[in-house]
């Protein structure tokens, strides 16, 4: 399933969000897409890929960063990472001195934490909002702070589910005693 402002049943092509409060005029333009997926236990509605991009115009010819994320690549690059638009005199020189194919700064796919720990909604936000990219609405902090506190406690979750051995030993070292249920009964 895709989730982005703007995709419908016919139009898989996700809108930008214009970053203004009320009638202002926008600074720039948000992209937010994610592909969601049950997990392997068909339990749990899962992210497999996420994408949010920074635009100035709303053609998507003028970008400033984005972030991706692939649960499954297809390809060399980390799970999680982001591309910045720019160019670097310095990359350009480590190129030369290390005799590898000249890059670019934006074909760069810099690693942002992995599976559980990339960036989130949340992260661009404030980082707009803290570089003076986009003016907040009051109270604007708080509501970071609790989206932030769900997320982080659904990683929390997921790491557990997938690793509960390295989560057992961690409460076993701060003096939890830990006990398994017992395995549910067939019913025959």
């Amino acid at each position: 399933m895709v989730l982005a402002p703007g995709i419908t049943g016919k139009d898989l092509n996700p809108d930008l969000l214009p970053l203004k409060i009320g009638r202002g005029s926008a600074t720039g333009n948000l992209l937010i897409v994610f592909t969601t997926q049950l997990d392997a236990e068909s339990r749990y509605l899962t992210v497999n890929k996420s994408q949010f991009g920074l635009y100035l115009d709303d053609e998507r010819k003028r970008m400033l960063l984005h972030y991706d994320y692939n649960r499954d690549p297809t390809n060399q690059y980390p799970d999680a990472h982001v591309q910045v638009a720019g160019g670097s005199r310095t990359l350009t020189r480590w190129c030369k001195r290390s005799g590898c194919t000249s890059k670019e700064l934006p074909r760069l796919h810099l690693p942002v934490g992995g599976r559980r720990f990339r960036p989130t909604l949340e992260d661009v936000i404030e980082f707009l909002i803290i570089e003076e990219l986009a003016r907040p609405r009051d109270g604007w902090e708080k509501v970071i702070q609790r989206h932030r506190q769900r997320w982080s406690e659904r990683q929390v979750k997921a790491v557990v589910r997938r690793d509960p051995i390295s989560a057992i030993a961690a409460l076993t070292d701060a003096g939890w005693t830990i006990s398994r249920k017992d395995p549910p009964q067939q019913r025959g």
